[in-house]
């Protein structure tokens, strides 16, 4: 079963909870107006549930994001590596085009930065 977290709109992504195997899925682009605004209006009830439903994975099939994001989602890498419940226990699968060097990099700069767990997969 899944449960939608946010739907998928033309400038944002769906971000899914896949209830039988536990993980949460962001696909599809991500250009939003106001990324913090986007971002604020879900971010804390991801982190509660990431942390209460013990979820280990998030997997990241974006195919873009604007820059604006792309500091939204360093935060949220940073905050899951600020909390001690989740740091440790989650991994970051992280799919990106085998063309797309510059999808593949920003990845490893979030895994630089914060020391999460990263899955790097090429489709």
């Amino acid at each position: 079963m899944i449960n939608a977290i946010k739907n998928k709109t033309r400038n944002t992504p769906n971000i899914l909870h896949d209830l039988s195997s536990n993980f949460i899925l962001f696909e599809g682009d991500c250009t939003p107006e106001d990324a913090v605004e986007f971002f604020d209006s879900f971010i804390p009830d991801l982190v509660q549930l990431i942390k209460t439903n013990n979820i280990k994975k998030l997997v990241f099939e974006l195919n873009y994001y604007n820059s604006s994001s792309s500091k939204c989602l360093l935060d949220f890498f940073i905050t899951l590596s600020k909390t001690p419940t989740i740091k440790n226990n989650i991994t970051i699968e992280w799919k990106h085009d085998k063309d797309d060097y510059e999808l593949k990099e920003a990845g490893e700069n979030f895994k630089g930065i914060t020391n999460l767990n990263y899955v790097f997969i090429e489709y």
